[in-house]
């Protein structure tokens, strides 16, 4: 799905047989707003079984999010 300046949302299918995360199917929804003269990125990911594979992903999304503030704030 696909709203410009609105909101993006795609699924994807994960085979990491080493990982610590179980193969699955996943869905990313992006929300973009506006917020304070500025842009607001809302990200969130759905379909893990349990809180222990939510960990990797949440540090990963947090970490790709700061970097990307980073890069626009120069």
């Amino acid at each position: 799905e696909v709203k410009e300046a609105e909101r993006l949302v795609y699924t994807w299918e994960w085979h990491m047989p080493e990982a610590v995360i179980n193969d699955g199917l996943f869905e990313l929804q992006i929300a973009f707003s506006d917020r304070d003269g500025g842009s607001r990125i809302e990200v969130t990911q759905l379909n893990f079984e349990n809180e222990e594979a939510i960990q990797p992903h949440r540090q990963g999304w947090e970490q790709a999010l700061n970097n990307l503030e980073q890069y626009l704030s120069k």
